[in-house]
């Protein structure tokens, strides 16, 4: 399916968002898992990690995801503004 992504958060020091372009709080870099364009949900899990979505590839494993127990950070809103 995808391959997990390292949690770059505790890789790299604390940056101040303001200073990023971001979308809704993602960096602009951050790219989907499965196509590499631009993140707009994050799906975490304890035991499984983090998985990085566009929001086409997040709408095609949703139900899946959250049956596994995924949790979700969904800024997909930014897409309509």
């Amino acid at each position: 399916m995808f391959s997990k992504t390292k949690d770059k958060a505790a890789e790299k020091p604390a940056v101040n968002e303001s200073d990023q372009n971001t979308v809704e709080g993602f960096p602009m870099g951050d790219r989907c898992d499965g196509c590499g364009v631009r993140v707009y949900v994050k799906a975490t899990h304890d035991r499984l990690g983090t998985f990085k979505f566009c929001n086409h590839h997040f709408e095609q494993h949703k139900e899946k995801l959250a049956e596994l127990g995924f949790t979700f950070d969904d800024r997909s809103a930014a897409l309509k503004n």
